[in-house]
């Protein structure tokens, strides 16, 4: 009967969130109710109070708002909460231990359910309506974790046919977000809801400008979008989208190397892009936790239709775990494009395999401590600069888009125009 009780877990579980605010977005149904005792449920319930009200729910706003309402001795008092917060967990442990919270409260309820059927109240003329009183009791335990999602297949061919339509009159060739690169959309029909995009390469390969210009395009087209990066911090990237607004050199901004018609451009594209629904995270110590907070936080918020994350090795730890590390965070953004309907672009960086081949082309194999991430990945795209490799080469200013998976269409590589100058891509 002791596991019944999850109380270790309680405080745990509300431990993490007073001290990592993100993790309230991954909560997964968890409700005060599932809670064994009085105290942990108005604790659980006033931070879920404070985070509603925009407010971080640290130790000393929660001990002084349950004071203000008169609640702070049913909740153990001060000396309670304080015990709770001393206490230390990984919370990378937080979802286990909502599930272990969770799934004593479905134990608890089953018992309470099956107390409830006394023989003495059973006859052969109420026998049906008991058991139909003892499923839907069960469903009720069942559906608070499962089945919210399963519906019947014709439940929505309205909507769907609508949008089939939609698209078709407003919108024709283009299912998603379009890149802005006519050659990839016309292949790919844009960014789609629900896809994870794959986009590798070798450093200087152009992984972070394609990204750039995404985002730019993104928010010239009012599409919210979000963008984590582990490699460049906010004024770097913010100078990476200037340049290539502008077409002002990204040198001459970062030397400050600029003459009066520089500086107007500049202006300019300051004042356009700081209008745009575009959201940069660089938070050099996210874990993908962390990302799978943020990102479902600002898709409620926010409304967002896109992720670029740069790039999926920075975010894993380098350890002996790091592939299993990798296979996680790529099944979690798969999971969270699906689910949440946006579309999400995972730059990865290549293996140095690559340099010591005739044609340093990508290829699927090439992709760093890979595991599961080309079978998470909807399309794993290639990128491949001659000139990076070639001074000489014959294909200056040109960046090959090699499609090495493409999940509902054709593979194969296009051709696109790289400004090195200022990162622009186009084609």
């Amino acid at each position: 009967m002791g596991d019944l009780f999850s109380t270790d877990s309680e405080v745990a579980v509300l431990n993490l969130l007073m001290k990592n605010t993100e993790l309230s977005y991954n909560l997964n149904g968890l409700r005060f109710f599932m809670f064994s005792s009085l105290s942990n449920q108005m604790i659980f319930a006033e931070i879920e109070d404070l985070l509603t009200r925009n407010l971080v729910p640290d130790i000393s706003l929660l001990i002084s708002s349950l004071d203000s309402k008169g609640t702070l001795q049913k909740c153990g008092g001060k000396e309670y909460i304080e015990y709770v917060y001393s206490s230390n967990y990984a919370k990378e442990n937080f979802h286990e231990y909502i599930d272990i919270v969770s799934n004593a409260h479905k134990a608890r309820s089953l018992i309470t359910l099956g107390s409830s059927i006394k023989a003495e109240t059973i006859t052969l003329d109420n026998i049906d309506e008991k058991i139909h009183g003892m499923k839907e009791g069960l469903d009720h335990i069942s559906s608070s974790s499962t089945g919210s999602q399963t519906n019947h297949i014709g439940d929505g061919m309205s909507d769907l046919f609508d949008e089939i339509m939609e698209r078709a009159k407003e919108h024709p060739g283009v299912r998603g977000i379009p890149w802005g690169f006519k050659k990839v959309d016309d292949i790919t029909g844009g960014k789609s809801p629900g896809e994870l995009w794959i986009v590798c390469g070798r450093p200087g390969s152009g992984k972070s400008a394609v990204a750039c210009n995404g985002i730019l395009n993104d928010g010239y087209a009012g599409n919210p979008t979000l963008l984590f990066s582990k490699e460049m911090n906010y004024n770097t990237l913010v100078e990476r989208l200037i340049s290539i607004d502008s077409g002002v050199p990204i040198s001459d901004i970062r030397l400050g190397v600029l003459n009066q018609e520089k500086v107007d451009k500049i202006k300019l594209s300051l004042q356009n892009i700081k209008k745009m629904p575009i959201y940069l995270d660089t938070n050099f110590l996210m874990d993908d936790y962390y990302i799978e907070s943020v990102i479902k936080k600002f898709t409620n918020s926010k409304g967002i239709k896109s992720v670029f994350v740069d790039y999926l090795q920075l975010v894993a730890e380098r350890d002996e775990n790091m592939v299993h590390t990798l296979g996680r965070i790529s099944r979690m953004l798969k999971v969270y494009a699906s689910g949440l309907g946006i579309s999400i672009v995972a730059l990865s960086q290549l293996n140095r395999e690559v340099e010591h081949r005739d044609n340093k082309r990508p290829i699927m194999s090439d992709i760093k401590q890979s595991g599961s991430i080309e079978e998470d990945a909807d399309l794993v795209i290639g990128l491949y600069r001659d000139e990076y490799y070639n001074k000489e080469t014959k294909y200056p200013g040109l960046m090959e888009f090699i499609f090495l998976k493409n999940r509902n269409g054709p593979t194969g590589t296009v051709t696109l125009d790289f400004v090195a100058e200022t990162n622009k891509v186009k084609g």
